[in-house]
């Protein structure tokens, strides 16, 4: 996917899809989150309104309008 610094076109895009597929290899067994080898470290798990969208929480809630 082409993004642009200058103009931020397609940069949450970028995130976003990346997260997902992410979390899709996570779902599918692809990459172990137990493992630190694979790159992955979760981090905390906030309690609430759980992971109803799927890759929402993957991307740090980006749909809500912010991670921390």
């Amino acid at each position: 996917m082409e993004t642009s610094a200058k103009t931020a076109a397609n940069v949450e895009e970028a995130f976003i899809n990346t997260a997902k597929e992410i979390y899709e290899k996570i779902q599918e067994g692809v990459f172990d989150i137990n493992n630190e080898a694979n790159g992955i470290k979760i981090g905390p798990q906030h309690s609430g309104g759980g992971a109803a969208g799927g890759a929402g929480a993957a991307a740090g809630g980006a749909a809500g309008g912010g991670c921390c």
